[in-house]
């Protein structure tokens, strides 16, 4: 294969020398992605190269893909970041080979599972200011609080405590009694 038939890519300084079909695959895809009225805009066509101004890295594995090579996420890159990069190569993450696919999707998982909980916390913590609020009330709202943080909350108030160790003592004392 001679030079004419290859095409210069230049990710961020770093030149990938790739087959004029590669160049087509990867244009076509860009081109499905992003529409034709935006292709001048996602590189720019020097004399010896076409430029785009993204991540090298993770350019190395979406060019393995375009090369039939399968799809891997590199162990060094953020899951997020790769996605981003898989987003505007119009690349469907579901193409991944299952050896980082696993890893990939346990990263969102885990991002999941964090806003749950940071969720979950914030509602806790505006649910006591609520109850606080209450609790200051002279009526019988401010009494239905107090009751109720008692049973929520183990650590509301000395009665809270108090409830809480009586009713771990019964249930050790049943459980003693289950026993015999």
């Amino acid at each position: 294969m001679d030079s004419s038939e290859n095409v210069t890519v230049n990710i961020n300084g770093t030149k990938f020398d790739i087959s004029e079909r590669t160049w087509q695959s990867i244009k076509t895809s860009l081109y499905e992605t992003h529409g034709g009225d935006k292709m001048s805009q996602l590189f720019t066509k020097n004399s010896d190269d076409y430029f785009f101004e993204r991540h090298p890295q993770c350019f190395s594995e979406v060019l393995g893909y375009f090369q039939n090579r399968g799809l891997h996420m590199p162990g060094s890159i953020c899951p997020m970041e790769f996605k981003e990069e898989l987003k505007f190569w119009g690349i469907n993450a579901k193409e991944m080979s299952n050896c980082c696919y696993s890893r990939y999707i346990g990263f969102f998982d885990d991002q999941k599972m964090l806003n749950m909980l940071d969720t979950d916390e914030s509602n806790r913590t505006n649910e006591r200011l609520y109850l606080d609020r209450c609790r200051r009330q002279q009526d019988w709202s401010g009494v239905e609080a107090t009751v109720w943080s008692v049973f929520e909350e183990p650590s509301s108030g000395k009665l809270a405590k108090v409830l809480y160790v009586f009713q771990d003592n019964i249930v050790a004392i049943k459980q003693i009694i289950i026993l015999k």
